[in-house]
């Protein structure tokens, strides 16, 4: 940030301590009154999470292998009729109608921490046996 640059604040301590005096100094300059005090904010539901909605999403293309690549891991689909139709094709939000992968990442995460993966010889990972 600029404003800790100008300043000469290099650690997380010193940030901190003038997080406070920032913020009164930002909220003085640009701070508003709301129209209506009434608070609008409603408490999350049951199914909601706020750690898969607020993150960062890249589109990645399936090969025609049913393989993509994220963060130098392999992922390889299941060859269903589904992840075939997908071939060639970039992930993207329409494919999942709820827009919530949250669920459908979980069983992916489950799913992956049941395979036996070791590294091979070009650093990518290979599926050795399903357990």
């Amino acid at each position: 940030m600029k404003e800790l640059r100008l300043r000469s604040i290099s650690t997380i301590e010193a940030a901190n301590a003038y997080a406070a005096e920032f913020a009164a100094d930002f909220n003085a300059r640009f701070g508003n009154e709301p129209r209506n005090p009434k608070d609008m904010h409603r408490p999350l539901a049951n199914h909601e999470n706020l750690d898969g909605a607020m993150c960062r999403k890249e589109f990645r293309t399936l090969s025609q292998a049913l393989t993509l690549r994220y963060d130098k891991v392999l992922f390889i689909l299941d060859p269903s009729p589904f992840a075939k139709s997908l071939a060639g094709k970039k992930a993207r939000p329409e494919i999942v109608e709820n827009k919530r992968l949250d669920e459908a990442l979980a069983m992916v995460a489950e799913m992956q921490a049941g395979r036996e993966l070791t590294r091979s010889q070009d650093n990518g990972y290979v599926k050795r046996g399903a357990k």
